[in-house]
């Protein structure tokens, strides 16, 4: 089963058993996949899935660090 297929599989699960939160993270990484694919035209490995998912990461940590200087205690709940 490939990454994608598993994050899939999670999705529904966290989705059917109420936990919001981590569906939609699930739901953003999917969508992020679906779009480099439509991107490249082509079906993506697990290495280059496994590319996206860091650099999505990359982007959480990075908006944490800027509500965390810019003092949005509010906003930094969210992302966290």
């Amino acid at each position: 089963m490939s990454i994608s297929e598993n994050i899939r599989k999670d999705m529904f699960t966290a989705s059917k058993e109420g936990r919001t939160d981590e569906s939609d993270i699930l739901k953003m990484a999917l969508a992020a996949i679906k779009n480099a694919e439509i991107d490249s035209e082509k079906e993506l490995t697990d290495e280059d899935v496994e590319k996206i998912l860091r650099k999505e990461a990359r982007k959480v940590t990075d908006a944490i660090d800027q509500y965390t200087k810019m003092g949005r205690e509010d906003l930094l709940a969210k992302e966290k």
